[in-house]
């Protein structure tokens, strides 16, 4: 399996950071996981794919860093005469078509191939590739996801306030990526708006003992990870600092 980082800032963060997006692939399988804004262009700058080459795109809800980006590749798929299969609960999915009502383009809906996903139960999407979808814990309708490609799992968060519903589908993932969105001391201002605190890292990791880790959702500046002391496992787990187009193999 690989991951590769196409954005992993939030709505307001360093622009260098970009926006929300990850690439599984294992095998013919390629997911995007959310789609910020300039996802098209990383695609093309990381990787050398297409919109054509997507198997699905997980979307986790609909703020714009998460989703502004999907509009543009639904475009490009409509030049290139193909379809997008977009994944996520019908509130995202309605979302996606008042988004394109809003953008005067309702008949891009028309290039899309929406599979509804609901919470806690797992959907088959292709022989080796199954999802689940967890409620986050965020303003707004908002999920998490577990997704199992072939012997791998990858945990996805998206944002949200630590979620112990979702931390326990993530034990022993594979990769989990988790925002770790808010700097020490913010704790309050984190759980009033849905996203994780760095003060929580540690915890997290002690009940998810992943193999491998990538903080996501940035804000101005890179978070302070909070590990302490002592190891936090006897397991091993490797942390990813993010980096636009790093791509990591996990074995």
């Amino acid at each position: 399996m690989r991951v590769t980082i196409l954005g992993f800032g939030g709505w307001v963060s360093n622009p260098l950071f970009g926006q929300p997006a990850y690439l599984v692939e294992e095998g013919d399988a390629k997911i995007l996981l959310d789609c910020g804004e300039g996802t098209l262009e990383k695609l093309f700058k990381c990787t050398c794919l297409d919109v054509s080459d997507l198997s699905f795109i997980l979307i986790t809800h609909a703020h714009g860093d998460h989703l502004l980006g999907l509009p543009t590749l639904i475009q490009r798929a409509k030049h290139l005469g193909k379809r997008l299969n977009v994944v996520a609960p019908p509130p995202v999915l309605d979302s996606i078509s008042e988004l394109l009502n809003t953008l005067q383009v309702p008949h891009y809906i028309n290039y899309v191939d929406a599979t509804k996903l609901h919470p806690e139960v797992w959907v088959r999407l292709s022989e080796n590739i199954h999802v689940k979808a967890i409620n986050a814990i965020h303003p707004v309708p908002s999920f998490s996801y577990i997704l199992r490609v072939g012997s791998k799992t990858v945990a996805y968060s998206g944002d949200t306030w630590p979620n112990d519903d979702f931390l326990s589908e993530a034990e022993d993932a594979d990769v989990l990526i988790h925002e770790v969105s808010a700097p020490p001391g913010m704790i309050e201002e984190a759980r009033l708006h849905g996203h994780t605190p760095s003060e929580y890292v540690l915890d997290i990791l002690r009940k998810t003992r992943p193999k491998y880790f990538i903080p996501t959702h940035y804000f101005i500046e890179p978070p302070q990870l909070i590990l302490g002391k002592e190891p936090y496992s006897k397991s091993e787990t490797h942390i990813i600092f993010p980096a636009q187009c790093l791509s990591i193999s996990i074995g």
